[in-house]
């Protein structure tokens, strides 16, 4: 059965992050990390997202290899969509979401994201280039409906 992964990034600088409120994604973050079948994010984040339950999440080392240790874990796991959360310092969104549509479905939950900058011109370059944008509020939606079809908004 294909399943999804929660993918939760944050790129912070100094253990501090840049963008505004970024640490307060972090509750409905825990909330949806319960409706996917595998959560991941960074070592890194741990400093920031303190408050993330940690226990459900696999954590990877930030190292060269971890582009394709997280692609060999989600092919191993039979992972088919990818789901991206967090705050977007120094375009690690865009970054993760680009490397991860050539492979996978890849969503960007939009309300539980952190802008450092235009959030509209973000959304644009993606939509663009096949990464899916949706709200928290459907969810279910897209998680139940395996089959779903997505349009990109322009």
């Amino acid at each position: 059965m294909k399943k999804n992964a929660l993918f939760i990034v944050c790129d912070e600088l100094n253990n501090k992050t840049t963008v505004p409120f970024g640490n307060k994604i972090v509750p409905t973050i825990n909330l949806l990390m319960n409706k996917f079948d595998v959560t991941i994010t960074l070592k890194n984040s741990i400093n920031f997202y303190k408050d993330l339950d940690f226990n459900k999440i696999k954590i990877f080392e930030n190292n060269k290899n971890v582009n394709n240790d997280i692609k060999n874990f989600f092919r191993k796991e039979n992972i088919y969509n990818i789901y991206i959360v967090g705050s977007n310092e120094n375009g690690c969104i865009k970054k993760y979401s680009l490397k991860y549509s050539k492979l996978f479905k890849t969503f960007i939950i939009v309300d539980v994201i952190r802008f450092e900058s235009d959030m509209k011109e973000t959304l644009d370059y993606l939509s663009n280039r096949n990464v899916n944008i949706i709200n928290s509020n459907d969810i279910d939606i897209f998680l139940k409906d395996r089959k779903c079809h997505v349009r990109h908004i322009k």
